[in-house]
């Protein structure tokens, strides 16, 4: 799994698989009604890399509810 990319690029490629986006005061929020997937992280603003351990907690939800398998997460980090 790439550990390089900023909360920015992460929620970008979120919205992108279908995620809607509420900004809710220093965080935010991203949710995917068709999977009952919510996700909160924080509103980072410029080039902030994303810990790994929030990546992790990222992907365990997708697979979870079965928005992507692990492999497809991972390969979409890579892009």
């Amino acid at each position: 799994m790439k550990t390089s990319i900023t909360y920015s690029e992460l929620i970008n490629k979120l919205v992108d698989l279908g995620f809607t986006k509420k900004t809710v005061g220093s965080h935010v929020l991203l949710s995917y009604k068709e999977y009952d997937s919510t996700i909160v992280m924080p509103s980072f603003k410029g080039k902030i890399i994303a810990q790994t351990y929030f990546l992790q907690a990222v992907r365990k939800n997708l697979v979870e509810k079965g928005v992507l398998t692990a492999d497809q997460f991972d390969t979409m980090l890579e892009y």
